[in-house]
């Protein structure tokens, strides 16, 4: 079933899911993993750009995490302990 719901997290989602994060993607950065140097190495590369940092943030996740933790459900989680209710609901319904 993971591997099902690892096919279903490609870079076309996560760049739907980052225009719908603006300021909060730090916060989700960090929710999943993501040491803060390298947060602000996005946010030096393109101020004042939230969809650019947000789409950075999930692009860097998503190549560099643990595998088994590049999940719909671990990409959930961190959107909703944000309140980003949009974001979440641009994901498969069907990924836990």
């Amino acid at each position: 079933m993971e591997q099902q719901e690892g096919s279903k997290l490609n870079e076309k989602l996560l760049e739907t899911v980052s225009k719908k994060i603006e300021f909060r993607w730090q916060q989700i950065g960090r929710e999943l993993e993501l040491k803060q140097a390298q947060l602000e190495v996005f946010k030096k590369e393109f101020p004042n750009d939230h969809v650019k940092h947000a789409h950075l943030m999930l692009l860097k996740w998503f190549t560099t995490c643990d595998p088994e933790k590049r999940t719909l459900k671990t990409l959930r989680d961190a959107l909703e302990d944000a309140e980003c209710t949009e974001a979440v609901n641009c994901l498969p319904s069907d990924g836990q």
